[in-house]
């Protein structure tokens, strides 16, 4: 039981709202993050991807399910977004 409480503890499960949203909020408004748009970040520590997570082939094509299911139509939006075809070289 101790066990179960101990990683439940560390999930924002447990935690007031302003803390588990800390990190979302840090994420989303760090100067120094803007540099790499699309990072995955745990913890305030960007995580190394691995397997199909780096496959660019793969992030395309989840990319256009979620606009189809989304309804999402990034011509006709007013928001800025980010998606594979939006990576600077």
């Amino acid at each position: 039981m101790g066990l179960v409480f101990s990683v439940l503890k560390r999930t924002p499960l447990l935690k007031p709202a302003d803390q588990a949203a800390a990190s979302i909020v840090w994420a989303a408004t760090a100067p120094e993050l803007q540099a790499t748009p699309g990072a995955v970040y745990l913890r305030r520590k960007r995580l190394t991807l691995k397997g199909a997570a780096t496959d660019p082939a793969l992030a395309a094509t989840l990319w256009e399910i979620s606009e189809q299911q989304t309804g999402t139509n990034p011509v006709l939006s007013t928001s800025a977004a980010v998606g594979p075809a939006d990576t600077e070289s």
